[in-house]
């Protein structure tokens, strides 16, 4: 009996499913994404929290986890993570004495600063197969995508 080929499969049914199709593209771009921050002791969670703590500077550890939809347990060991590499630092928030505010350090600044030409590199790579417009109607759409679950109890995932 001779072995079937992936090429050999008929995928039409899920070739026309929404879901089925993000996560296959997902699993190409996080590959590539992953090799962009190779010699980087960084995942993409990481990354993209330490881009929003620069972009938002003094925020609370609950917005940011909640924008993300983290659970807050996993932010605090995220934000451990990044702690412990110089990265990132708590400090108490100046309203509410109940939350911390985060600041990138002059390392996390630095280290953000190397790795966001290679991460608009690693966009550029999957833009440059479509338009302009095509590229923003697909985050148009992605975005419609998010918000059809934005509406759920418990968005949180990680």
């Amino acid at each position: 009996m001779s072995k079937r080929l992936e090429s050999d499969l008929d995928t039409s049914f899920m070739d026309g499913l929404i879901g089925y199709n993000l996560r296959r593209a997902y699993l190409v771009i996080a590959r590539d994404f992953a090799q962009s921050l190779a010699g980087v002791d960084l995942g993409p969670v990481q990354f993209t929290i330490l881009t929003l703590i620069d972009a938002n500077p003094g925020c609370t550890q609950n917005i940011i986890a909640k924008a993300i939809s983290i659970k807050r347990t996993n932010f605090v060991a995220l934000l451990d993570g990044l702690e412990a590499q110089g990265l990132a630092e708590r400090r108490p928030s100046p309203t509410d004495r109940r939350s911390h505010a985060l600041y990138l350090t002059h390392a996390g600044q630095t280290m953000l600063a190397d790795l966001k030409p290679r991460i608009i590199a690693h966009e550029q790579k999957f833009a440059a197969i479509m338009s302009s417009a095509e590229a923003d109607l697909l985050r148009d759409l992605l975005v419609r995508l998010r918000r059809v679950g934005a509406d759920s109890a418990d968005e949180t995932e990680i």
